[in-house]
């Protein structure tokens, strides 16, 4: 499976995570699946009363919930939650324990979901890790998780909707 992320996204998400260094942070992606694709066209941050740590990370659960909302209406449905993505500032890109169980259960909430990692000192070049959850349809709770190829793209080769155009746009809160 492949991910398209928004270079738009993914400056944010590096930009956040430097901000945050030497702690860990992450948010939501934000976008639509595409038959075997998932296009993120947005990320979002960690949420105001989201808590911080060398190696942990704890979203605002409730502040991502709204905003997932609001994304959601104000693009006709176009935009809708797709997973998380978080930082490893001292670390690498392959998931911990706690980040593949955490990956499990938004697949089982969800169908399917993408985790996004950053690594390393968050620099352009990086490394990113990029992962999807499928929840099994012949086997009940059963969910498998694979590395996704990742491909950052402008806007503009995402075949961005209508609504991304005009000035009212999502009232997405960073």
């Amino acid at each position: 499976m492949t991910t398209w992320l928004a270079s738009s996204a993914l400056n944010f998400m590096r930009a956040e995570s430097r901000t945050y260094q030497p702690l860990e942070t992450g948010g939501i992606l934000l976008g639509w699946r595409q038959r075997e694709a998932a296009v993120i066209a947005a990320a979002l941050g960690p949420g105001p009363n989201a808590l911080h740590g060398r190696h942990l990370f704890i979203p605002d659960d409730r502040w991502h919930t709204e905003q997932v909302e609001n994304a959601f209406a104000s693009s006709g449905g176009d935009l809708d939650y797709l997973g998380d993505w978080h930082s490893h500032p001292s670390g690498i890109t392959a998931m911990s324990a706690q980040d593949h169980l955490t990956l499990v259960r938004i697949t089982r909430r969800i169908g399917v979901a993408s985790m996004i990692i950053l690594a390393g000192e968050l620099a352009e070049e990086s490394p990113i890790g990029s992962w999807i959850g499928r929840r099994a349809r012949r086997l009940f709770g059963r969910v498998s998780v694979e590395a996704a190829e990742l491909k950052a793209v402008e806007i503009s080769e995402l075949g961005w909707p209508d609504w991304q155009s005009s000035a009212a746009g999502p009232k997405l809160t960073p």
